[in-house]
């Protein structure tokens, strides 16, 4: 549905989008849901029979591993159709999705948990984004990098809108469990990795809650023993509550958005922007056939894929900050001495990733886009490179610790807006060289790409990680005793490495009681993976260097919608140009 004739703002005619985008991009606060699955059976520590965090954590890869496969295999449809539509079916995904869930959950049925949280609300993810994004950029076809810009930025807020709201529901629907006493008190048996005790003449499963196992909990519990399954983490019926709100206020969006008339000029409006007042008729292919035919010839062109391998690059190198600044950060705050408030490290990095993917884009708006992006992608490669001569540093010199430790915390944020300003910077720079029609049915096909570079560029790096903290250990173990290594580490050398495989032992936790030797020897943990992110990099940067606009001259706009605005540089295509006087032209 189109916005009435004469309703040409495109700022109030952009907020149903945004919306969208921020509901959406609420998956991104999915670990804190994940942290609390962990221990939906044991409830104060994890029960046997709990999930794991790795398996906790998957239905947000399936997520994104649908959320791309949408955007690529059912773009066409979603661009056809229009926003309206795409968001009436994204809510009606997200909610039954959410509350099939719940359902998982509650019956502690995986399947279920996937098929909701994973297929279905990937799906209604895939729906929304891609049919706002290009939305966004019909109404801002001027400044199409900030349009693109704001559309990832309202995605990336989604984790600090709904992060509050997500734990306030799990506190408030959570059921303490039932509290027998301290464990002295009683004779603990085990059977099979379980805890069972006599309690007022049956016998009861329990599990223990140590000070540790406490401390971690938002709760007023003591230490102990809990009845298995007598409480109630909450997160069930946490993820009902969010389902049908996700649900409704995507369909107010759909009830809400509009296009811009058609015929509209939105000179006046936007004009006031961008100070650009002219508006040059391009020719126009209004066969749709023939606008899936060109489609098609645009995503076999090498080009494409080079650009879309580029934004692939960049998500493995954003991905990897956030893999390994919180470990490798705690450790540099441990062994300096240095207060460093390290929980707050996600909410800087998140900032980091919504003001890159805003200044970034809008910058391209400004200066020559090419360029721009080319400064993101290889901007990383030194950023990267620079973070271990800043370890060195601190371990060679207690001076210059503090200026080293804000150094990588610098080189860290400013490469995750780095990565986001090249998603952000794409839709628009293939806007310009295949058409704003096409972005939609184009940013699908290079979404699928990001998706699968974000699922398993993580496998890779963890298992760098994993390979060098065996590496880390066994060195730690040539300078000390078995007895010393038992004292510090709590079990023998094989035992420890079984662990860091199973993702059970975290480094960082033993810094604190090594020698500053040793704990330097930590430190060097991450050179591999550092270096595997700068090669990335360079990937990413190598990839868009070989994408050559002389090359893309032939593609223009395709089935430009009745008054869009575009700038005076424009790519031709021969042959529409030789057959220009037979075809229709956009009135402007």
């Amino acid at each position: 549905m189109y916005a009435p004739n004469g309703y040409n703002n495109p700022w109030l005619m952009a907020l149903p989008a945004l919306a969208a985008q921020v509901t959406v991009g609420s998956i991104l606060a999915w670990p804190n849901i994940a942290d609390v699955l962990t221990k939906e059976v044991g409830f104060v520590t994890p029960h046997i029979s709990d999930w794991s965090l790795v398996e906790c954590t998957f239905p947000m890869y399936m997520a994104f591993m649908f959320y791309g496969s949408t955007s690529a295999f059912f773009g066409p449809w979603l661009i056809q159709e229009g926003p309206k539509k795409s968001l009436l079916c994204s809510s009606l995904s997200i909610g039954a999705g959410l509350m099939l869930g719940a359902v998982g959950v509650y019956t502690h049925t995986q399947p279920l948990l996937l098929m909701g949280c994973g297929v279905c609300s990937g799906a209604a993810i895939g729906m929304a984004f891609t049919s706002c994004t290009q939305t966004l950029m019909e109404l801002f076809p001027n400044r199409k990098g900030f349009a693109s810009g704001m559309s990832l930025a309202a995605f990336g807020s989604g984790a600090l809108a709904f992060t509050p709201f997500t734990q306030k529901l799990v506190n408030y629907f959570a059921v303490m469990p039932e509290y027998l006493g301290p464990a002295k008190e009683f004779t603990v048996k085990s059977v099979d990795s379980k805890l069972f005790v006599d309690f007022n003449g049956k016998t009861v499963e329990v599990v223990e809650a140590l000070s540790a196992d406490i401390a971690k909990l938002p709760y007023d519990l003591a230490e102990g023993l809990y009845v298995v399954g007598s409480g109630s983490t909450g997160a069930a019926a946490a993820l009902a509550v969010l389902g049908v709100s996700y649900s409704a206020l995507l369909l107010g969006t759909a009830l809400t958005i509009r296009k811009p008339f058609p015929g509209l000029s939105s000179a006046s409006s936007i004009d006031k922007i961008t100070g650009n007042t002219t508006v040059e008729s391009v020719p126009a292919v209004d066969d749709r056939n023939e606008l899936e035919s060109r489609v098609h010839d645009v995503i076999r062109n090498p080009h494409f894929h080079l650009l879309s391998t580029s934004v692939a690059c960049a998500g493995v190198g954003g991905v990897g900050v956030l893999m390994i600044a919180p470990p490798l950060l705690t450790q540099l705050s441990e062994v300096t001495q240095m207060p460093l408030p390290v929980s707050s490290l996600t909410t800087l990095f998140t900032l980091s990733g919504i003001g890159g993917a805003l200044a970034w884009s809008s910058l391209s708006d400004l200066v020559n886009r090419r360029a721009v992006l080319a400064l993101v992608t290889a901007g990383a490669i030194p950023l990267f490179g620079s973070i271990q001569p800043s370890i060195d540093a601190i371990t060679s010199s207690t001076q210059e610790s503090s200026m080293a430790l804000n150094a990588i915390v610098a080189s860290n944020s400013i490469a995750i807006s780095f990565a986001a300003g090249v998603c952000a910077i794409l839709p628009a720079y293939k806007a310009d060289m295949f058409g704003l029609r096409t972005t939609g049915r184009l940013q699908g096909m290079t979404t699928l790409y990001a998706v699968l570079a974000a699922l398993f560029g993580p496998d890779l790096l963890e298992m760098i990680l994993t390979a060098s903290k065996k590496s880390t250990v066994d060195s730690i173990a040539e300078k000390l005793s078995p007895e010393q290594f038992l004292e510090v580490f709590g079990n023998t050398l094989d035992v420890v490495k079984e662990e860091i495989v199973k993702h059970k032992f975290e480094l960082e936790s033993v810094v604190p009681t090594l020698s500053d030797e040793l704990s330097h020897i930590t430190l060097h943990t991450y050179d591999t993976a550092l270096l595997t992110l700068t090669a990335v990099a360079a990937t990413g940067s190598a990839t868009h260097a070989l994408v050559k606009s002389k090359d893309l001259a032939k593609f223009t706009e395709i089935v430009n919608p009745p008054g869009t605005q575009y700038p005076k540089k424009r790519f031709i295509d021969r042959r529409l140009k030789s057959n220009a006087s037979g075809r229709k032209r956009v009135d402007s």
